[in-house]
């Protein structure tokens, strides 16, 4: 596999793994986790074969509602130590999950937009060239959100980043400085980064946008809800337990959107980094000209 974290909703965790024995795909908006048959993680199976059998049998790796069983199902292969699988596996894995997050975001489009599907190509300015506002963009984000069953943030990169490192941190008379440059080039890796210099105004960010930026930032989204900490930051302990922030004891601290964990040590909340925060701290310990 590469702006608030997301945070599954009604208490729902992270998506585990499927496996078909057909040349067909699970996809992972399934609507019955049941139909799936899990890894059996008991079995004799070698993991990496399997994997890298990719034309006979496919893993999807998703996020959706599931039961307590597939959470159990999650664990187990976190804890699995057989044979782990090949950077070609994993990238094989990748692209699945992309190709099926891109065909729901060009559905949505598709609805949002009026338009035939035959119109959206991967890098068509959603601006541009199929002509959106900044209104369908959230009504985009919000279908997202109800067909993958997650939070997405409300905020782009520069809107969090500027509330609070300020705006002259990234803009130069409302064009992108150095380090605005650099940063919005790693949120927006589907950009030429030659579209993205200190000629940039503020104002035409938004018109980069296209419908792979809406995967990536799934994508990105995805690795924040499976999200969760080694050890307690505070006191080091590794003994903690994932909450709901939406419980009374916590409902009024407003914590970013996430997986939110407490050590059973010292009371410690532990919250997921957020990507704005990661761009952020690259930029700075890497700091290049644009």
């Amino acid at each position: 596999m590469d702006i608030k974290p997301i945070q599954l909703k009604k208490k729902h965790f992270m998506v585990c793994i499927f496996l078909t024995s057909s040349n067909k795909a699970f996809s992972s908006r399934s609507n019955s986790p049941k139909s799936s048959p899990p890894l059996n993680l008991n079995s004799n199976c070698n993991l990496t074969s399997k994997l890298n059998h990719s034309l006979s049998q496919k893993f999807i790796l998703g996020c959706k509602t599931f039961t307590n069983d597939v959470h159990i199902l999650a664990e187990k292969f976190a804890q699995y130590k057989g044979p782990r699988p090949s950077e070609e596996a994993l990238n094989k894995m990748k692209e699945f999950i992309r190709d099926d997050v891109y065909t729901l975001v060009e559905d949505i489009l598709a609805k949002v937009l009026d338009i035939d599907k035959s119109e959206i190509h991967a890098d068509s300015s959603l601006i541009n060239d199929l002509g959106a506002e900044s209104i369908d963009f959230l009504d985009v984000m919000r279908r997202i959100e109800d067909e993958l069953d997650i939070l997405l943030p409300d905020a782009n990169v520069f809107e969090y980043l500027t509330q609070k490192y300020g705006k002259e941190e990234f803009f130069r008379d409302c064009s992108l400085n150095d380090r605005g440059v650099q940063i919005l080039r790693m949120a927006m890796p589907e950009i030429e980064p030659e579209r993205i210099t200190t000629e940039t105004k503020e104002f035409d960010i938004a018109s980069l946008i296209t419908a792979t930026t809406f995967v990536n930032l799934v994508e990105r989204y995805y690795d924040v809800a499976s999200w969760k900490p080694d050890k307690c930051d505070r006191c080091g302990s590794i003994q903690t337990n994932q909450i709901d922030p939406n419980d009374d004891d916590y409902i009024d601290l407003n914590l970013p959107i996430g997986p939110i964990f407490i050590c059973k040590n010292c009371g410690e909340l532990l919250i997921p980094p957020r990507p704005e925060d990661q761009l952020y701290e690259g930029v700075v310990n890497n700091p290049v000209n644009a």
